[in-house]
């Protein structure tokens, strides 16, 4: 009788929970609780910083903080992960925005996509919009994408990616390989960089021939990108510098830990003071 009335108040924590941030993301979109956070992406030829991964953090007026695995798969189910997507990707084009206004150096930002974003018919001129208003130059605004967005209709899918390479931006495709997509679908698409997925074993069959170059690789990811492109991204969960070959170019890291994601303010500080290292790693 224990476990089953223990089990029990755990699903009434949980639902109350989830109520409970449906009920306080309209105020919390208002009073700008949702805030973007920076993962810096290092060059490890140099140490020197190439760019950021924007991710949301949600920190309440009143100090206290819900943990993006609370908050996100509710808003994936509910749909409301389309308006934090749009808002995630204005506050990333203002801050650059924001750099651009004040004389600093400037870095490619990605922005993580949702797979119920992209069905939405004003997509891709709300993106335009966005990128627009605050001028953004091209390619400094790098789309992250699953390939699950392709389960469902392909070649509306295909024909989105096309439209968002005309608002210049960059096209990630993230876990490319874990079970529905083939090296025959980048024929179609216009990705700039693929993140492979190597734990389901499926990366065996990429050849580099396609038009792409290995460029990293770590325990659970394959990166690579078109030839045209001068970096992508190796993500790893235990990085060590030993796993990288650094011959045949320069290679980006990110670490996906949720070690060094920090504050606008703190990555705009890291920008400017960022000489080596020992400074972030």
């Amino acid at each position: 009788k224990t476990p089953f009335v223990y089990s029990s108040e755990k699903i009434k924590e949980r639902i109350y929970a989830e109520k409970k941030c449906v009920m306080d993301f309209d105020r919390a979109i208002k009073q700008s609780e949702f805030k973007a956070y920076y993962q810096p992406k290092v060059n490890t030829r140099d140490y020197t910083i190439v760019g950021a991964e924007a991710l949301v953090r949600w920190i309440k007026n009143d100090g206290s903080i819900v943990l993006p695995g609370e908050f996100i798969p509710v808003f994936e189910n509910n749909g409301f992960i389309e308006k934090l997507d749009f808002y995630m990707l204005e506050m990333a084009c203002r801050h650059i925005r924001e750099l651009l206004d004040e004389g600093r150096p400037i870095y490619p930002v990605s922005v993580n996509q949702s797979r119920v974003l992209l069905h939405n018919p004003d997509y891709v001129a709300t993106i335009k919009k966005i990128i627009s208003s605050y001028k953004i130059p091209e390619n400094y605004i790098e789309l992250e994408i699953t390939e699950t967005v392709f389960l469902d209709e392909r070649d509306k899918m295909i024909e989105t990616m096309k439209q968002l390479k005309n608002c210049g931006v960059t096209l990630a495709m993230d876990d490319f390989g874990s079970g529905y997509s083939s090296l025959n679908i980048l024929r179609d698409i216009p990705f700039d960089i693929l993140k492979i997925d190597l734990e389901t074993g499926k990366a065996r069959f990429y050849k580099a021939g396609a038009g792409f170059s290995v460029i990293g690789k770590s325990d659970k990811t394959l990166i690579v990108e078109k030839s045209s492109m001068p970096l992508g991204i190796l993500e790893s969960t235990s990085f060590e510098k030993s796993e990288i070959d650094l011959s045949s170019g320069d290679t980006v890291i990110i670490m996906s830990d949720g070690a060094n994601v920090i504050p606008h303010k703190q990555f705009k500080e890291l920008i400017k003071n960022y000489k080596n290292q020992d400074t972030m790693l």
